[in-house]
């Protein structure tokens, strides 16, 4: 087990950064983030959206291109 994590957390943690440091995705979740309070959301969805947001930002998703090259996209 412990060998197949070896090899497979390098393209796990690839993965994640091209999720949460695709501009395009990011540029329509923070559209809708902002827009939260008109989309008429439960608050489970409110809460889901908060935090994926959250988890977006903390991954680097709202740095400049040059910090993002520098964060290691």
């Amino acid at each position: 087990m412990q060998q197949i994590e070896e090899a497979q957390s390098p393209k796990l943690a690839a993965l994640n950064d091209a999720i949460h440091l695709n501009a395009k995705l990011f540029t329509r979740l923070k559209s809708l983030y902002q827009q939260r309070e008109q989309l008429e959301l439960t608050p489970e969805q409110q809460r889901v959206m908060l935090l994926t947001y959250r988890r977006f930002e903390h991954a680097g998703a709202n740095l400049s291109a040059e910090d993002k090259q520098q964060h290691g996209a």
